[in-house]
C-alpha cells in the first residue's frame, strides 16, 4: 500500500520542525545565560535578527499567493529537503557549541574556541543552517518573491551579525581566531 502525504502536510511538518528547533535553541540559550561573560558585544545584532525574521514571515504571509506555482512541482520537495537540512545543520552547530551557545553575541569566561564538527569547515554553520532553511521555505512555497525578500533582508542582517560576532571573537581569542579565520570560510565550505 502506497502512502501519499499531501504537500500541505509536509510543509506543515517542516514548519513545526523549524519552530521546535528554534525553541530548543532559545531554551539552550536561557539555560546558559547566567554564566559570566568575558566579552559582551551584541550591538543590536540580535534585535536585527529578530526584525529580519519578522520581515521574512511578513513576506511569507503577504507574497506567496500572487507568486505561488512559479516553480515546477518538484521544487516543492527540494524546498522541504533544504528546510530539514538547514534545521539539522543549525541544531548540529548549537549542539557542538553546547554551553558556549548564546543568542546574544557574548564570549564567556573560560570559553574555548570551537573548531570541530561543522565549525571545522565554516565559522558560522548556524547561520548557514538558517539561510538554507529560509531558501527551502521559499522554494516549498513556490515563491521567488519570498526568496528575494529573505535574501534582501537576511544578507545584510547576517553580514552585520557576523561582523559583530567575529569582532568579539577576535577580541577574545586574538591570534588563535585569526588563524581559524584563515583556514575556514564564513558560511559555505570552500567558497565563502
Amino acid at each position: 500500500m502506497n502512502v501519499v502525504v499531501p504537500s500541505d502536510s509536509l510543509l506543515f511538518a517542516a514548519v513545526i520542525a523549524w519552530t521546535v528547533s528554534e525553541y530548543y535553541g532559545a531554551m539552550t540559550h536561557l539555560r546558559h545565560r547566567k554564566i559570566k561573560a568575558k566579552v559582551k558585544g551584541d550591538k543590536g545584532s540580535l534585535l536585527a535578527y529578530y526584525i529580519g525574521i519578522a520581515v521574512f514571515l511578513g513576506a511569507v504571509v503577504a507574497l506567496p499567493d500572487s507568486f505561488f506555482g512559479a516553480f515546477p512541482s518538484y521544487v516543492f520537495y527540494v524546498g522541504i529537503a533544504l528546510m530539514f537540512a538547514g534545521i539539522v545543520l543549525r541544531q548540529w552547530a548549537i549542539a557542538t557549541l553546547s554551553g558556549s551557545f548564546s543568542l546574544s553575541v557574548v564570549v564567556r569566561d573560560g570559553q574555548k574556541l570551537v573548531d570541530r564538527g561543522p565549525y571545522s569547515r565554516v565559522r558560522h554553520p548556524s547561520y548557514t543552517g538558517i539561510a538554507v532553511t529560509l531558501v527551502g521555505f521559499g522554494l516549498a512555497l513556490g515563491s521567488l518573491a519570498v526568496i528575494v525578500v529573505s535574501g534582501a533582508v537576511f544578507l545584510p542582517v547576517l553580514a552585520y551579525r557576523i561582523r559583530v560576532e567575529e569582532g568579539a571573537l577576535k577580541e577574545s581569542f586574538g591570534l588563535q581566531y585569526k588563524e581559524y579565520m584563515e583556514r575556514t570560510k564564513r558560511l559555505i565550505p570552500f567558497l565563502f
